[in-house]
């Protein structure tokens, strides 16, 4: 599997669909703030980084394994 670097402050938006399923701690740390996203996707084990995300416009989330 191929590692994502996400580079401190990171913002993302207007995405149709956002895979948090394999997300870390430090990879959630880095992102100052998520917007406009249509589906959100994220796992049992990723679900306790919701909340610390900065989150703004998301259409659906979905649990997803």
């Amino acid at each position: 599997m191929e590692k994502t670097t996400i580079e401190p402050g990171t913002v993302i938006g207007n995405a149709n669909i956002l895979d948090l399923r394999k997300a870390t701690a430090e990879t959630v740390a880095s992102i100052s703030k998520i917007g406009n996203v249509n589906i959100l996707l994220y796992s049992r084990e990723t679900a306790p980084f919701i909340p610390k995300l900065n989150l703004s416009n998301i259409n659906v989330s979905v649990e997803a394994p």
